[in-house]
């Protein structure tokens, strides 16, 4: 799975429905954008202009936009290193340390 994530520019998701997705999380540990569809939850986990792009589901020329502004914006760079720092919040570390927090309250 490794050579997929490593040989793409970023991860598109055109979800028409789902509740969320794993495929965000293992996108950003490879420090991929993302452009994903307004569904479930995720745009909780894509940061719209940050990670990636957040569109309308069932819209095929918003999901050609997307593409086509991440390459003409070029930015591939600004979302890789944004999604490198965002992946932090999905780290193992992280998440025992709100467990730790949870059980301390």
């Amino acid at each position: 799975m490794k050579y997929f994530f490593c040989a793409s520019d970023c991860v598109v998701l055109p979800y028409i429905d789902a509740t969320q997705s794993g495929i965000t999380q293992i996108a950003y540990y490879y420090d991929k954008p993302v452009i994903a569809t307004d569904v479930g939850g995720l745009s909780e986990v894509v940061l719209n202009n940050k990670t990636g792009f957040i569109i309308e589901p069932k819209n095929s020329r918003a999901i050609a936009d997307s593409v086509i502004r991440f390459y003409e914006d070029d930015l591939e760079e600004k979302f890789s290193r944004n999604a490198g720092e965002e992946k932090k919040n999905y780290s193992w570390e992280t998440f025992t340390d709100a467990i730790k927090n949870l059980v301390k309250h």
